[in-house]
């Protein structure tokens, strides 16, 4: 609650976005209520996520194109051995820092 009444500047707006009060917003920031109801928790997780996500992903590339190149673990190699079955092994991928920043596909490695 606290991210989305930072993001956007003031409980009323807030309130507004979630279809509540904004003495209910404003109990929440304060701590005198904890956990939201779970009607709430539904309209909350997607205010929030809408405006985490583009954040979370713009610094991801603002850091792949400062660095050279970026090494990405897509899923697990299954491997099958004698003594042990279904060994997992991490299958890295190696992406150029320009494609990177671009958001571009990640270029197969070794």
């Amino acid at each position: 609650m606290t991210y989305l009444v930072e993001q956007v500047k003031g409980t009323k707006t807030a309130a507004q976005a979630l279809g509540i009060s904004q003495r209910t917003v404003e109990r929440y920031v304060s701590g005198k209520l904890k956990r939201p109801r779970q009607d709430l928790r539904g309209r909350l997780e997607p205010e929030v996520k809408k405006r985490w996500e583009p954040q979370i992903r713009a610094e991801g590339r603002k850091k792949a194109a400062t660095t050279d190149d970026l090494v990405v673990s897509t899923r697990p190699l299954l491997i099958r051995s004698r003594r042990r079955h279904d060994r997992r092994f991490p299958d890295p991928r190696h992406c150029p820092g320009s494609a990177a920043a671009m958001g571009g596909p990640p270029v197969r490695g070794p």
